[in-house]
């Protein structure tokens, strides 16, 4: 993560249930399902929100950009300086967050289960206690394994020296389970949170209503499942502000502003807290760092298919990976009035493992610089050791 006297922590709490989905429109007989925020709509919500303390006419900006300015430049044509300022401040996150000992400004941030974590039932395994308990592949030390066709000859299989069947572990991982992560440790099964303990998703029927006559639209019947946080859940989330523009704008000591985050209009109270101070591990005696995606990546479009899983600053010290997928992604320009191009991006929760000898001391992302400003790509680093 980035550096700790740069860091501003946020804490988005909702009023009402939310609805965070792709750029493709909402027509009669679809049934869409909110997913989790973005980073994207994330940084939409917290650069209006300081775009208009800092003065802001919109409507003059909207204009700009469609013109063909970049929002760099819009932010300085007719503009109050502190307009421009904004876009200097980058973010970080979301991330689900429960609040710790019900006090107001104490919350942990929950990152999802790394995929390299399984579920294996160790009855009867080193006098454990029975039922199922989270356990970690790593890396073999030979690529000696019957089947094994990695995608890059130099990868290592995971693997886990058990007799019991593993099957995928989903959900969350606690805020004490990422420190164990990161040092390398067996995780506990307390460690692992269930998404249902977080969120459920409410299912409900609308219909259309047209908008200039303010009628229903016969047959314009949809379905949404919106998400619905948890009590003491919300989202936690960073401001990078190398420029001293929160000061600025004098908003360090916001307790409950009220901002558009939620799709459709909704609210959600907005807090400023104390930046978290993210875990991490350090290598030693021979053992190699592993890089936790906790923000989805942005794949880069100009590599070949069978490697876009692969970011570009670990092509060259790889030992293995544990990738739990991709997701396509757009959004609604509001400037341009149009939809964003669709891309693709690497899940959260990605693993990737790296040689013993590799310095990645100065990488904070995994994506390109400009999507790192809205917070895609970001990583967590910790240590591993062979299976």
């Amino acid at each position: 993560m980035s550096n700790q006297s740069a860091r501003t922590g946020l804490v988005l709490e909702p009023f009402d249930v939310l609805l965070f989905r792709d750029g493709r429109p909402l027509v009669a007989g679809w049934q869409v399902e909110s997913g989790l925020p973005l980073p994207q709509t994330l940084t939409g919500t917290i650069r209006t929100w300081l775009l208009k303390k800092a003065g802001c006419d919109f409507e003059k900006f909207g204009e700009a950009v469609r013109r063909g300015a970049t929002p760099d430049e819009a932010a300085r044509d007719g503009q109050p300086e502190a307009v421009s300022a904004v876009f200097a401040i980058e973010t970080r996150g979301p991330w689900l967050a429960r609040r710790e000992n019900t006090q107001p400004n104490h919350w942990s941030p929950l990152v999802p289960m790394p995929a390299n974590v399984v579920k294996m039932d160790d009855k009867g395994d080193d006098d454990r206690s029975d039922g199922e308990t989270l356990r970690r592949l790593d890396p073999l030390t030979s690529k000696a394994l019957p089947g094994w066709w990695p995608q890059l000859p130099s990868l290592l299989p995971l693997w886990r020296y058990s007799a019991h069947p593993a099957k995928k572990a989903d959900g969350f991982l606690s805020w004490e389970g990422l420190g164990r992560f990161l040092e390398g440790k067996e995780l506990k099964r307390q460690d692992g949170i269930p998404a249902d303990d977080l969120f459920a998703i409410d299912a409900r029927t609308g219909i259309a209503i047209d908008a200039a006559g303010r009628t229903v639209e016969e047959g314009a019947i949809y379905g949404a499942g919106y998400l619905s946080l948890c009590s003491d859940v919300a989202f936690y989330a960073e401001v990078v502000d190398r420029e001293g523009v929160l000061d600025s704008l004098a908003v360090r000591q916001t307790r409950g502003e009220i901002v558009r985050f939620g799709g459709d209009g909704r609210r959600s109270r907005l807090t400023i807290v104390p930046a978290v101070q993210w875990p991490s591990a350090t290598p030693t005696d021979g053992r190699g760092v592993a890089m936790l995606l906790t923000t989805p990546c942005p794949v880069d479009p100009n590599v070949a298919a069978d490697n876009v899983w692969l970011p570009a600053p670990l092509r060259e010290n790889l030992v293995s990976a544990a990738v739990p997928g991709y997701r396509a992604f757009s959004g609604w320009d509001l400037a341009r009035r149009g939809p964003k191009p669709s891309r693709f991006a690497v899940e959260a929760g990605a693993v990737f493992f790296l040689k013993p000898d590799s310095d990645f001391s100065d990488i904070n992302h995994l994506c390109s610089a400009e999507d790192s400003v809205f917070g895609w790509g970001q990583v967590l680093k910790g240590v591993w050791n062979h299976a």
